[in-house]
Order: C-alpha cells, then structure tokens, then sequence
C-alpha cells in the first residue's frame, strides 16, 4: 500500500469511528430539568414502595411477631436500608439503559422499580388470600 491508501484507509476509519459517539450536551437548563423530574418521580414511587412495604408487612410479619409498621416508618426503614446498602447504584450492566439520555434513564428506572413493586404487591395478595 501506498502513503494515499493508508491516508484514506486512516481518514476512513476515523470517520467509522465518529459514527459510534454519542454528543449530546444538555446544558445547565437540561441538567435541572432531569434533577426536578428524578426528585418529582421518588416521590410518588417512594411513597408506592412504602405502601406495598406496609401491605406485606402487615399481611405476613404482623400475625406472627405483633410488630405493625405505618407507612411513614416503613419509609424510613427503606431509606435507612437503602443508604446503608447503596442498592439502587449497584446493577448489572444494561445496554437499554446505558444508551439511554439522562431523562429516559430516570423515567425507565423509576418504571422499573414500579413495575417490580406492583408484582410484589399482586403475588403478597394472592399469598394471602389463597394460601393463608
């Protein structure tokens, strides 16, 4: 190979590689807006964790050892759990999310976590009403 095919074998590989990088810049104003919308999410999906929390407790821990939890403490237990183990950082790698903007990681996280609560609620139900 000549030094004019290297050249344009160079040139054509950098812009293979451009092709792969992802620029995009939010700003000040897109960076506020994704903190207000990850703190407006947690708020109502805190509050859904503590009311499932709270259904099965009282459904499955409260019959035997007598401890009932009200929503605002089992709240704090979540918080306190989730502080203290550092849960909600610690994922497998997923390339859905890894990809995705900010905005779309918050709202699919947040769904995500929903999502899974509502499961966990729907099979506490039907534990307690079919089999106990």
């Amino acid at each position: 190979m000549n030094d004019a095919d290297v050249k344009r074998l160079n040139k054509l590989t950098d812009e293979i590689n451009k092709l792969g990088e992802k620029k995009t810049s939010y700003g000040l104003l897109g960076s506020f807006f994704v903190l207000i919308l990850s703190f407006g999410l947690a708020i109502p999906v805190y509050m859904l964790c503590a009311t499932v929390g709270t259904d099965l407790w009282t459904w499955f821990i409260t019959p035997i050892f007598g401890i009932a939890l009200g929503k605002a403490q089992f709240l704090g237990v979540l918080i306190a759990v989730n502080f203290i183990t550092n849960y909600g950082n610690i994922r497998g790698t997923n390339k859905a999310i890894d990809e995705a903007g900010p905005i779309s990681k918050v709202i699919l996280i947040d769904s995500v976590l929903c999502v899974y609560m509502l499961s966990a609620w729907a099979v506490g139900a039907i534990v307690v009403t079919y089999v106990m």
